[in-house]
């Protein structure tokens, strides 16, 4: 609360990142996205409720990268989308524990989360260098967000070569993106259907600071 007085408290093993500040649920009260080591060559996605410190989304997924940033942008409808970087979620790893999927691992993919589909993740763009950093940047014009993206070669034998900055829109992103379904819903969730919602979707500077 302002002030600093807690609220509630919770026991997570092996955490990995900061917490990503973000609307998942609907009472305006400022969730977070973690990420906990969840065995070897995996880690879990975690979404706590701001107000109650209860978990409300998680998923484990294959991850190589011992730290991975993790951000999130907010939409005109006050809701946030959530981004973070694993393996492929192929077939055979969302429908088994083996973390072994048919591509080799160094090759990361970019993941959203979008809390009215928390039962598909969106595949938005690939690399296979070490990601270090990222942020999300707003153009109030076209009502846009641009995922920046810091990333590090490595040569054979590890040795860090070349620093590559990329930017992705992230409202192209939304329509070219795979979706990735991780479970099956009813009704099921068309691509059609998936697509009108993203459309649709508008983002805006960011109203909170941490």
């Amino acid at each position: 609360g302002q002030d600093l007085t807690p609220h509630w408290k919770l026991n997570l093993q092996g955490l990995r990142s900061q917490p990503t500040p973000g609307y998942f649920t609907d009472d305006q009260t400022l969730d977070f996205l973690l990420q906990t080591q969840d065995g070897d060559g995996m880690k879990k996605m975690t979404v706590v409720d701001g107000g109650s410190g209860s978990i409300v989304w998680s998923y484990s997924i294959p991850c190589h990268m011992k730290e991975t940033p993790t951000t999130s942008a907010i939409t005109s409808d006050q809701k946030s989308v959530f981004l973070f970087w694993a393996e492929a979620l192929t077939a055979a790893s969302l429908s088994s524990d083996d973390s072994s999927g048919a591509e080799p691992p160094g090759l990361y993919h970019l993941y959203l989360l979008h809390p009215a589909f928390p039962s598909i993740l969106l595949d938005l763009s690939n690399t296979t260098g070490i990601v270090t950093a990222s942020e999300v940047g707003i153009n109030d014009i076209w009502k846009d967000a641009f995922y920046v993206t810091r990333t590090t070669g490595m040569s054979p034998e590890g040795h860090p070569t070349s620093l590559v900055v990329s930017k992705l829109s992230l409202r192209w992103a939304l329509m070219e993106g795979q979706m990735v379904q991780l479970k099956e819903t009813t009704p099921k969730i068309g691509r059609g259907e998936l697509r009108r919602f993203l459309s649709r979707i508008k983002f805006v500077d960011s109203p909170y600071q941490i």
